[in-house]
């Protein structure tokens, strides 16, 4: 497993081996942060991003619930890196 978007479970001595066991995935999306969201035509040649309220927590590939704060919309992406995200 990749240890990329992972954070330890417990504080770790220094020079003591790290092992999977000791990592988590990391939330890259956070409740209540402000989320940039691409939608557009793949192989179309456009791309709209907006800005939206992540309504909970997010895990890279996880789908998540978000809110255009202008319009009040809810609207769910797919976490695609720290504070990314990509329409459905």
């Amino acid at each position: 497993r990749d240890r990329v978007n992972t954070e330890l479970l417990r504080d770790l001595p220094a020079n003591t081996p790290l092992k999977m066991q000791d990592l988590k995935a990391s939330a890259l999306v956070r409740r209540g942060q402000q989320v940039t969201v691409a939608v557009g035509g793949e192989g179309k040649g456009f791309l709209i991003t907006v800005k939206a309220e992540a309504q909970q927590d997010g895990l890279l590939g996880e789908q998540i619930r978000l809110k255009n704060p202008e319009s009040g919309r809810s609207l769910t992406a797919v976490v695609t890196g720290v504070n990314m995200a990509r329409g459905l």
